[in-house]
């Protein structure tokens, strides 16, 4: 004969209940904190702190729920709720801090990196005189337009550099890279060294469109000052009249090339 089922001890089934969440929160918590201390040795102690001491409250509701009873226990369902609540909304917030943190990284490199890409360029280009000796034209007016671009160009890739900004360094980039489309079409491109240059130039402009574009960064990250800004820029930013050099044609032809 089977024997009767045994009552459900109510405190016993809320005390394992809410030991369960403190648990999961705890391990929550854990999870993330290896990410959170790379954060704080980049600078930002704040969320790793707060994480911290989210973990001892856990530790300390879970000693006190050990031994609570009857009304105790009611009561501490709801500290251990709330507490549930913030640790949450905690592991949320460090989570799209530290993706913030990294989608700045990328940035700040891959800026650094076109900057470098442009000014070594341009040196050559323009106080080496790298391709001159490859330059032809049809006429004594082509080569006139050709110069007064090519001055402008010099004089507006020195003023975006000098701004020291990823945005400053797009623009310098594009109009480099309008450049030397230019320069190919007076011949440049007979030049051993002309594809090369262009690539790695081109490359280097690529990596920071992805990193400043919010496509990019939609790979991991709420909207930042970092997406915020590209809001703001203006295609004219590369002074070029042919839009095929300019940022609006860069960022498209970018987010075409990735959704391939």
């Amino acid at each position: 004969m089977d024997q009767p089922a045994k009552p459900t001890d109510p405190e016993a089934s809320l005390r394992e209940n809410l030991q369960q969440q403190i648990a999961s929160a705890q391990a929550d918590i854990e999870t993330n904190l290896e990410t959170l201390s790379h954060v704080a040795s980049a600078g930002n102690e704040l969320p790793l702190l707060q994480a911290q001491s989210q973990l001892q409250g856990l530790g300390r509701l879970q000693q006190r729920l050990a031994n609570a009873r009857g009304g105790e226990l009611v009561a501490l369902r709801a500290e251990i709720t709330a507490s549930i609540a913030a640790t949450q909304l905690l592991m949320q917030q460090s989570r799209a801090a530290t993706t913030t943190q990294t989608a700045e990284a990328v940035l700040r490199e891959a800026s650094q990196a076109a900057h470098r890409e442009v000014a070594e360029l341009a040196n050559d280009y323009y106080e080496h005189n790298l391709f001159q000796p490859y330059l032809r034209f049809t006429s004594v007016a082509d080569e006139e337009a050709f110069r007064k671009r090519e001055a402008e160009r010099q004089q507006l890739i020195a003023d975006e550099l000098a701004k020291g900004t990823p945005q400053g360094d797009l623009a310098a980039a594009n109009a480099m890279a309008a450049q030397m489309d230019d320069a190919e079409a007076h011949g440049a491109g007979d030049s051993p060294d002309f594809k090369a240059r262009t690539d790695r130039l081109k490359a280097s402009r690529d990596r920071l469109v992805e990193a400043i574009s919010p496509d990019g960064l939609a790979k991991g990250a709420a909207k930042t000052e970092v997406s915020r800004f590209f809001d703001t820029l203006d295609p004219s930013a590369t002074g070029q009249t042919d839009q095929s050099h300019g940022l609006a044609a860069t960022v498209k032809a970018s987010g075409a090339d990735h959704g391939r």
